[in-house]
């Protein structure tokens, strides 16, 4: 079997939302009981086309949970941050094409959105259809 590098390529503070190093020492009711009651973040996705970063990070306070993206363009050095939507249509991210961040979505999920933000030239969806799959570019974010 090959070696896999597990060098790290990126590392993140999340400062009080940062899981304590004794989180991995207690029994596991009590640490998650710990962690929900002080809120923890975690990267959920990591995209990286070309020079461009997409990183999801998930934060949980006291159960209720909010999503941020992060986009970094290291060739131009600017970083943005978003909330993602809490619309369940941009629950799944899957990848980059271009410039624009893909999610895949349940077509009733899809048909929950705001008509007046589709393209006109969308196919007609019924919400038992196969999933559907949105790009959203990445500058209106």
């Amino acid at each position: 079997m090959p070696f896999i590098d597990l060098t790290a390529r990126l590392t993140f503070d999340f400062g009080r939302y940062a899981i304590p190093d004794r989180y991995f020492e207690m029994d596991w009711m009590e640490g998650f009981e710990m962690i929900n009651s002080q809120g923890f973040a975690a990267i959920t996705d990591y995209f990286k086309p070309g020079d461009l970063q997409v990183i999801v990070v998930d934060l949980q306070v006291a159960g209720d949970l909010s999503r941020q993206l992060l986009v970094w363009d290291g060739e131009e050095g600017t970083k943005r941050v978003s909330s993602l939507s809490r619309q369940q249509a941009f629950e799944n991210p899957v990848g980059i094409v271009g410039n624009q961040l893909v999610f895949i979505a349940q077509a009733a999920h899809v048909l929950d959105l705001n008509t007046g933000n589709l393209p006109l030239d969308v196919q007609p969806l019924r919400a038992d259809d196969n999933p559907a799959l949105l790009f959203v570019d990445l500058s209106d974010l």
